[in-house]
């Protein structure tokens, strides 16, 4: 608007600029109604050009959109191979007309950077979505018995989580838990001992922590310890959690596709191929470029 009114000198009006914007999106990337028809189609193409990639879009009665879920084949290649077997799952809202929820699977790779495993698009977030997304999930990579996820303390996706995965360790993100525990006790030193007697990796450290805690305001103890320390606390774990304790990391794949999640569906999911294509060839120049067998 203030470019058109500087080059030359036209007053428009807010309404009129969206819909232009809207009417040379739709030139460019399609309508959003097209984009949905073509999702099959472009699934296909993804699978037939990347081997072994896996995606799968599901129907209501009415043959209308529910749910779609997708993984590369290279991702699934890197899990097998190298990643360390803690998965951290997330969602964000979609921002286009349509709107909708954006499932996340992803790992932390040995480099501490983000791998991005499983993607999925449904038009709510309960737990009848997460349990589809998690469905296909275990159906791409399966589950080992000391793969641990790590997620948000929502009511639907622990559900889904405890009914899918099954033999896997459950954590919960010791940020979102924190914040919950700052929040609803109004104290910041009760949620100060919280991240000390979280991240200790020491037993009797932790122990010390907690019974600090105890005395400073029994509620916050009781509440924590009610939820199981085995799933927040470092030294109750009873698997490896690799430095890995919040699910934060997933909130930076949010911050890369911020503009992305308000585009057409087979658009959204392009941006998300070429952002991998992008991290995987530079990540491959680095690996080969290293004069010592250890990564920096």
């Amino acid at each position: 608007m203030e470019e058109i009114n500087r080059k030359w000198g036209l007053q428009c009006l807010y309404g009129k600029a969206w819909q232009a914007k809207e009417y040379a999106e739709s030139l460019v990337f399609g309508s959003l109604e097209e984009s949905f028809q073509l999702l099959p189609s472009y699934f296909h193409m993804l699978e037939r050009e990347n081997p072994n990639t896996i995606s799968c879009v599901a129907t209501d009665g009415e043959q209308r959109f529910k749910y779609c879920f997708w993984v590369f084949g290279s991702c699934i290649r890197g899990f097998s191979a190298v990643m360390r077997p803690v998965v951290i799952i997330d969602a964000t809202h979609m921002k286009g007309r349509f709107k909708g929820i954006l499932f996340v699977a992803l790992f932390k790779d040995a480099n501490e950077q983000i791998y991005p495993l499983a993607f999925g698009i449904g038009h709510v977030e309960d737990e009848e979505s997460w349990s589809w997304f998690l469905n296909q999930l275990c159906r791409a990579i399966g589950c080992s018995e000391n793969a641990m996820f790590i997620f948000y303390q929502y009511f639907g996706i622990k559900n889904a989580v405890e009914k899918v995965f099954k033999d896997a360790h459950h954590s919960l993100c010791n940020y979102h838990l924190g914040k919950n525990v700052k929040n609803r006790f109004k104290r910041e030193d009760v949620a100060k001992i919280f991240t000390m007697a979280a991240n200790c990796y020491r037993v009797t450290d932790f122990n010390r922590h907690m019974n600090q805690l105890k005395q400073l305001c029994k509620p916050a103890y009781d509440s924590l310890m009610r939820l199981g320390p085995e799933r927040w606390a470092r030294a109750r774990s009873p698997v490896r959690q690799y430095k890995l304790m919040t699910s934060n990391t997933e909130e930076c794949i949010n911050s890369c596709l911020r503009h992305a999640r308000k585009m057409p569906i087979t658009v959204l999911i392009e941006c998300i191929r070429g952002m991998f294509q992008c991290w995987f060839h530079d990540w491959h120049n680095e690996a080969l470029n290293l004069t010592m067998p250890l990564n920096p």
